[in-house]
């Protein structure tokens, strides 16, 4: 279970990375011809270091989740990652 909640963390993380780089694009863009604030523009790009710090811990909350489902099975814990396909949720 913990490994697909990942998986679909990851999803709403990359959309959410996506949408927020469009963001900091256009109030970088704003800023640059004078219609936006300085704080905005660096906020932007806070909340888009924010994002990659989530991703990068749910990286790590995924690999152990993995790691433990490996070891449960009867596998090599360092064995290559080929352990499930992803499944949509109820």
């Amino acid at each position: 279970v913990r490994l697909v909640l990942a998986d679909r963390e990851r999803a709403v993380l990359d959309d959410q990375r996506r949408v927020l780089q469009q963001i900091a694009d256009l109030a970088a863009r704003r800023y640059a011809v004078g219609a936006g604030t300085q704080p905005d523009a660096l906020r932007a790009g806070l909340e888009r270091t924010r994002i990659e710090t989530d991703a990068a811990a749910l990286r790590a909350t995924r690999a152990d989740a993995a790691r433990t489902l490996r070891v449960l099975l009867g596998r090599p814990a360092d064995a290559a990652d080929t352990l499930v396909a992803t499944t949509p949720l109820p």
